[in-house]
């Protein structure tokens, strides 16, 4: 068995971005194996890093033939010990089961299991919808952090030459092997980037105040400015809003229809619907119409109508403002912006709040 050891030339900064995790006692890593398979593959090769006296240390186990599988899994877990969490990128599903698998094969105890994981892969899945991303990929992550790597192979592809290295060593083979597992841990590292966005949509969805700095209203839109900051600017395309978070300030645009809608009563049953007027009353006063331009109101035609400005509203919320829709049981529903809606009555505040915190 090989093992390597080299001091980073990296701060450690990235870990302190860990939710209620210290830096000191925190270790990335990830793992290559011979296949897929736990019961019948071995792992080949551990690379993490962590935080010794100041400073970023890589270190990798490396089994050069196979009956060192259980040297390298015996220092992995004595090495954890001291460990209170792990970070490793979808390794809830494959890295960590892998090592529980073969740590029992050998009976060893599996330290790693113990600490507190931490999967970036799962954090970013929570918040995907809002990033320009097709897939959560480690490569598309990489792409979207800016990351580059010299390493051109496959974990699939380093199968192969593990296998062949274990016939003929070849220090160029073994570089390779090597390299790729390197840089899959450097790239989890830099993609503790990622944490800037999961900690900073975990702050919108549970926001309890919040300070509107600036509303810019037209005929197609409002702009409300809310005073957050961001360590990163991202454009965000919703289904009835748009978001653009900048280092200063989160921008909220939100389209204005101007129309007719219908506000709809709920006890129908005490409303008669005016054929000739397309809109219900009430039977204390429909009563008074007659009975050819009349009929009793059924759940879609009981409605009242209003000609204003609204905006839409996807969310619970503000339910204690009237409701409009344009047709019956489509969505979305509609509020009236006023300078009521707009006043420091807490209208708006409200609707801002429950944008941020559905997201």
């Amino acid at each position: 068995m090989k093992t390597i050891t080299k001091t980073l030339e990296l701060d450690y900064t990235l870990l302190i971005k860990i939710p209620n995790a210290s830096p000191t006692s925190t270790l990335l890593i990830d793992i290559e194996t011979t296949g897929f398979s736990s019961a019948y593959q071995i792992i080949y090769l551990i690379g993490v890093i962590f935080i010794q006296e100041e400073h970023l240390v890589f270190k990798q186990w490396f089994v050069e033939k196979e009956a060192d599988e259980y040297e390298m899994l015996y220092e992995v877990a004595k090495f954890s010990t001291p460990f209170d969490h792990v970070i490793h990128y979808n390794g809830t599903n494959f890295d960590m089961p892998f090592i529980k698998a073969r740590m029992t094969l050998y009976h060893i105890k599996n330290t790693i299991d113990q600490l507190i994981q931490h999967d970036l892969y799962i954090s970013l899945k929570s918040i995907k919808q809002y990033l320009p991303l097709e897939n959560l990929k480690l490569k598309t992550v990489e792409a979207f952090f800016n990351i580059t790597r010299k390493d051109q192979f496959t974990g699939g592809e380093l199968i192969h030459h593990y296998k062949t290295y274990q016939d003929t060593p070849d220090p160029l083979i073994l570089n390779d092997l090597l390299l790729h597992n390197e840089e899959d841990v450097l790239s989890l590292y830099a993609c503790l980037h990622g944490y800037d966005l999961i900690n900073y949509f975990y702050a919108l969805r549970n926001s309890s105040d919040i300070s509107i700095k600036n509303i810019v209203k037209s005929v197609a839109y409002i702009i409300v400015d809310i005073d957050i900051k961001a360590d990163f600017e991202l454009k965000i395309n919703m289904p009835y809003y748009q978001l653009f978070i900048n280092h200063h300030v989160l921008s909220i645009t939100i389209p204005v229809v101007t129309d007719e809608l219908k506000l709809f009563f709920d006890d129908y049953e005490n409303y008669h619907y005016l054929t000739k007027e397309d809109y219900a009353v009430h039977k204390s006063i429909g009563k008074l119409v007659d009975s050819k331009y009349r009929k009793r109101a059924k759940r879609s035609n009981c409605y009242t109508k209003k000609r204003g400005s609204f905006i839409p509203l996807s969310n619970k919320g503000n339910e204690d403002l009237p409701m409009f829709y344009k047709f019956y049981q489509t969505k979305p529903a509609y509020i009236e912006l006023n300078d009521h809606f707009l006043s420091g009555n807490g209208h708006l505040y409200t609707y801002i709040l429950n944008i941020l915190r559905n997201l």
